[in-house]
């Protein structure tokens, strides 16, 4: 009986101690509050009935405290990554409670997949094309912003979505720009049907005509890009590793560098489909003006079986006129494992010349 009277008044002690009979109470509705990279209000409300309660929060963000609700004010992420703040809920007598609020990672990029413009140039088409876009584009349509622009080509037998369906186009420079290797830049995938991106090879389509006359004026009227050439860059594989070495010889005013990927670069040997060897003889290009001239960047795989040859004869051209070009030569077919990779080369070394701000790197 004395044992049993000495257990229950140890028990009484334990259950004092521990809060028992303890009417305090402070709890919050939720424990997680989740909020997107813009930021905003969070409404958090509060059950208690302790006289004196406050609140601290881990960030240094705004907050004000009414009877029963925080308000808690999360500004714009413009990290690259998720951030968590802890706000920490205390009362005398009674024990901390904390909740967490996880907001997501800036945004990188937006992708738009086959969009139209009206033109005349492609037998009653209208022109189709795909972007990539940085997240915060419509804000510098605003403000006068521009961003770098690459024009991206595709092949033969392929469309304006293959960079970003097969060829890792959105992932890749996404990653560049998050790693802050590149500054935001924008993309534009037209869809060239297997025109050779020139005039008049396929039947009614004037791809050329299209390409200068109005997909490229339409893109710097109702995209924020930069007109100049040293924020102008152009690559392509295949019949689009023709098409960027066409046009950036043709006019090498417009763009500041060109990266030909397993291109077609003999084309055909005619007038209307040239080799860049007889671009260099049309335009007269020599080491007079070799400096006008684009950056010009060559990469082929050893198993190509469709282009390799065509490579190393240009290569062999250029060298004998002693054009300045990067020429790549590595394992790798004609297809698109060797083509994620080249993009990857492309975007490293566009960020040797579009480096990013530096308050966009965090």
């Amino acid at each position: 009986m004395k044992r049993a009277l000495v257990w229950m008044t140890l028990l009484s002690l334990m259950l004092v101690a521990c809060g028992e009979g303890n009417n305090i109470f402070l709890k919050t509705s939720k424990t997680i509050y989740d909020i997107d990279a813009a930021g905003g209000d969070i409404e958090i409300l509060v059950e208690t009935n302790a006289t004196d309660w406050s609140v601290t929060i881990s960030e240094d963000w705004a907050n004000s405290v009414s009877e029963n609700k925080v308000i808690v004010t999360v500004p714009k992420n413009t990290a690259y990554k998720d951030r968590t703040a802890v706000v920490t809920f205390s009362a005398e007598g009674m024990d901390d409670v904390a909740i967490g609020i996880t907001q997501k990672a800036r945004l990188v990029s937006n992708v738009q997949k086959d969009l139209t413009l009206s033109t005349s140039n492609l037998n009653g088409d209208r022109g189709k094309y795909s972007i990539y876009l940085p997240a915060d584009y419509q804000k510098a349509l605003e403000t006068g912003k521009k961003y770098p622009v690459l024009y991206l080509l595709h092949g033969m037998w392929s469309h304006n979505n293959e960079w970003l369906d097969n060829g890792k186009g959105k992932q890749t420079t996404d990653a560049a720009v998050k790693g802050g290797k590149l500054a935001e830049m924008i993309v534009v995938m037209p869809n060239a049907y297997d025109s050779f991106y020139v005039d008049g090879y396929m039947n009614g389509i004037n791809y050329e005509s299209f390409f200068w006359n109005d997909l490229k004026p339409y893109i710097e009227s109702n995209y924020p890009v930069s007109t100049e050439r040293s924020q102008t860059a152009i690559a392509g594989l295949s019949m689009g590793g023709f098409g960027c070495t066409y046009y950036a010889f043709t006019h090498p005013e417009e763009f500041f560098l060109c990266y030909e990927m397993s291109g077609a670069v003999e084309g055909m040997g005619t007038q209307l489909v040239p080799s860049l060897k007889q671009i260099f003889e049309r335009e007269g290009y020599s080491a007079d003006n070799f400096g006008s001239l684009p950056t010009y960047i060559m990469d082929c795989g050893t198993e190509d079986s469709m282009c390799l040859y065509a490579n190393i004869n240009t290569h062999n051209y250029l060298a004998s006129v002693g054009f300045p070009h990067e020429y790549i030569l590595r394992s790798g077919a004609h297809d698109w494992v060797f083509w994620e990779a080249s993009y990857v080369t492309l975007v490293n070394r566009l960020g040797q010349y579009w480096k990013p701000a530096t308050e966009d790197i965090e």
